[in-house]
């Protein structure tokens, strides 16, 4: 008799998952780490991840044409860590939203209330010139059906995993109320954050960054279980946002330190960090993840290139539209309000970031399938 083959656990199986997830973002840490050097070296001010991005496409385009079983693998050993960045992408933009109360000019409330109004009314008017553009400009017919799926990924076989009963952004809250309980009792016993440094505040401070960063997780996973009609209205990040919100709150109420202090605490003084002196934990920890994101991409462009390349006068011209559009309106708009020069500043990258993702999600819906009903009218929200 056969041994019985051993049980691999639902725990077993996530670990092993993030890990083949945690190589691959280590080494875009490291890619972007020697572009940044290098761009240093050379005194040219361009950023490091977009210099990174093209590389990693660069590359893996000549691979494929050199050696394509080569290509196969680096795409295939990239792979889990782009999913897993693109998975949590959103969480990464909470601290900056966290940060505002610290980081905020002081500017009349008249003036903030004008810049937000415009940022809604400018969004809407954007989200009208790039679909207008976009769909102008056409494109080659997309079979309606299957998810696409370009030539460098064959299909799998279907995986069938256990699923468990506890939805994952009560296990993440339940996480965040575990470490918040934890930094309570610390604070309780004398080491909150206003104390001497010790082994005890290090375990505040880390239970701290604990509560917020998984609550901020279980935010945006509750985001996605809102009905339909609500996700449209209310983007996951500020689901995410106030639910860390809500975290900092929390910890202040049971005595571990003023609001003020407990965000400060989370995202601009981590209780670990590396010999380089980049956060481990914490807010800075999740915006650090940012640079790698975007070095992930250039695996995006490369999986797609064929179907980019198909849509190219559709993408860029829909970008190049809704970018000077979104700059003139704005700059016009904040010039008759009247804004002030750094909230000015502050609409120019909106401006022209979002009309790229928008306009490739009106051109290549099959990308992310997960992101679109069955008739392909798009689950995202801007």
């Amino acid at each position: 008799m056969q041994p019985e083959a051993p049980v691999i656990t639902g725990a077993a199986r996530a670990a092993g998952a993030v890990l083949r997830g945690v190589v691959p973002i280590a080494s875009f840490f490291a890619i972007n780490e020697l572009a940044r050097v290098g761009l240093l070296a050379a005194g040219v001010a361009v950023p490091s991840s977009l210099v990174a991005m093209l590389t990693v496409f660069a590359t893996l385009c000549a691979l494929s044409a050199t050696a394509p079983s080569a290509a196969a693998a680096a795409a295939g050993f990239f792979a889990p860590g782009s999913a897993l960045l693109n998975k949590w992408l959103a969480a990464f933009y909470v601290p900056s939203l966290l940060s505002f109360p610290l980081t905020a000019p002081d500017l009349a409330p008249l003036q903030i209330a004008g810049c937000m109004g415009l940022c809604v009314i400018g969004l809407a008017a954007n989200i009208l010139a790039t679909a207008t553009a976009c769909k102008l400009l056409g494109g080659p017919a997309l079979p309606v059906g299957a998810p696409f799926r370009p030539a460098s990924a064959p299909a799998a076989a279907p995986v069938t995993q256990p699923q468990s009963s506890v939805p994952t952004d009560t296990k993440l809250a339940a996480a965040a109320a575990a470490c918040g309980a934890v930094a309570a009792l610390a604070s309780f016993r004398g080491f909150g954050l206003g104390s001497a440094a010790s082994p005890g505040l290090a375990l505040t401070r880390l239970a701290i960054d604990g509560c917020v960063t998984a609550a901020t997780f279980a935010g945006l996973k509750a985001a996605g279980r809102l009905p339909k009609q609500l996700r449209t209205a209310v983007h996951p990040i500020f689901v995410s946002t106030a639910a860390a919100a809500a975290a900092v709150s929390t910890l202040s109420v049971a005595g571990v330190g003023a609001p003020m202090t407990v965000l400060r605490a989370h995202l601009f003084e981590p209780a670990l960090r590396s010999a380089s002196g980049m956060p481990l934990v914490g807010g800075g920890a999740l915006t650090a993840l940012l640079a790698p994101t975007v070095v992930g991409y250039g695996l995006q462009m490369y999986t797609y290139r064929k179907l980019m390349a198909s849509r190219a006068k559709q993408i860029f011209g829909s970008l190049a539209v809704g970018s000077a559009f979104g700059l003139g309106a704005s700059v016009l708009a904040a010039r008759t309000l009247r804004l002030a020069p750094a909230l000015r500043l502050a609409l120019l990258p909106r401006s022209v970031c979002w009309n790229l993702t928008h306009c490739c999600e009106q051109s290549m819906p099959h990308i992310y399938p997960d992101l679109w009903g069955p008739d392909h009218s798009s689950q995202l929200t801007f």
